[in-house]
């Protein structure tokens, strides 16, 4: 694994293109990124470069027995979001057209870990946030 940054760590595998969710999925779970693309892919074609759905990345969690609950937000942006946020917790928001995984102010995405603020991230709409729950 990459190095982490809030507990977050971008699996050394993960690929650079449009899999977003692919890559939320396997840094929720802590598998690598080919574990997450292997149980993604079969609904998809040989071409599919990683874009999923919110239904596919919940299959894929309850696959790799990742419990989310979903939290229903008012209409923000991601920066305005991550400030409401428990920062001891870890969070899967989509955007405008992106996946990520946050927690504590930072978030990471296939390009790998960095603070939210100041990120062109932080001013996409969100759209779901899902709590991941931690087991005790």
């Amino acid at each position: 694994m990459a190095p982490t940054i809030e507990g977050l760590a971008l699996p050394q595998d993960a690929r650079i293109g449009p899999n977003c969710g692919v890559t939320a999925v396997a840094v929720a779970a802590g598998v690598p990124f080919a574990t997450a693309w292997a149980l993604m892919a079969p609904a998809h074609g040989a071409t599919w470069k990683g874009r999923s759905t919110e239904a596919e990345r919940l299959t894929a969690l309850a696959k790799l027995g990742v419990r989310v609950e979903r939290i229903h937000v008012n209409r923000m942006t991601l920066n305005a979001l991550a400030k409401r946020l428990d920062p001891t917790r870890r969070y899967i928001i989509r955007t405008t057209g992106h996946v990520q995984i946050c927690k504590g102010g930072m978030m990471v995405d296939q390009r790998g870990a960095r603070p939210i603020a100041g990120d062109r991230a932080s001013r996409k709409f969100v759209t779901s946030v899902l709590r991941i729950v931690e087991e005790a």
